[in-house]
């Protein structure tokens, strides 16, 4: 699965890169979603890798991502399993990795989306540059958990 959180704004850009980051549901800075490993979703992340930073995560990190910042109305999604009919997170985690189950589903059951996380500790190396010149925009591979972790 695919992580993507927004950092940059999208002050006189073109149309197609804000309707781009609409479509993906990263509205607002510091948003964040998953996404299932597929072309369109691939395409459409390398659209928009001027202003978001993007990897692969594994369950272990959705499973943080879901107890921290995962609501359903006002509660924490932890304590409203009953809801989206199941017993605890792992099976949640589960059917959305073989994809039995997806966020827009998710979504349609009451959990907000997308996830609001807080600015990194210490802050970001630069907004400006990609990954691959010690920034964070762009892909990051499975070291996109190490920027999860500082933000959650």
């Amino acid at each position: 699965m695919f992580l993507a959180i927004r950092i940059r704004g999208t002050a006189k850009t073109d149309k197609k890169i804000r309707d781009t980051l609409n479509n993906l549901h990263l509205t607002k800075n510091n948003s964040c979603m998953v996404f299932p490993e597929n072309e369109v979703f691939s395409g459409m992340l390398r659209s928009v890798k001027d202003f978001i930073a993007y990897g692969t995560i594994d369950k272990e990190n959705v499973k943080k991502l879901l107890e921290n910042r995962g609501y359903i109305g006002r509660k924490k999604l932890t304590d409203s399993l009953n809801a989206l009919n199941y017993k605890n997170i792992d099976s949640l985690i589960d059917d959305l990795f073989k994809g039995k189950i997806a966020f827009k589903n998710l979504k349609n059951m009451g959990l907000k989306l997308p996830f609001r996380l807080s600015p990194p500790s210490k802050g970001f190396k630069s907004v400006r540059k990609g990954f691959v010149q010690n920034g964070e925009l762009g892909f990051h591979g499975d070291k996109i958990t190490l920027l999860l972790k500082k933000m959650l």
